[in-house]
């Protein structure tokens, strides 16, 4: 680390010329960006992996109305 400037809020000045403040390296010569950069990226699902989903969540919903229906039907049973 070392000292590229000196700031005095009294004044609101920035200072970059002072005696022991060093230059300003950036890593490999590159500014960095002062903004945000969005970029969208479009990701697909493998096939198989949209099909084994989608077969467990069905199952899960035929057991859910077959545990309904068992239910309702054995309701009055004690």
């Amino acid at each position: 680390m070392a000292q590229v400037g000196l700031y005095f809020p009294r004044l609101s000045r920035l200072s970059l010329n002072c005696s022991g403040c060093g230059t300003v390296r950036w890593h490999a010569n590159i500014v960095p960006i002062s903004r945000r950069e969005f970029r969208f990226k479009l990701v697909q699902v493998e096939w198989t992996v949209y099909v084994g989903v989608g077969a467990v969540s069905t199952g899960g919903i035929v057991m859910a109305i077959a545990f309904l229906i068992f239910n309702l039907y054995n309701r009055k049973l004690k």
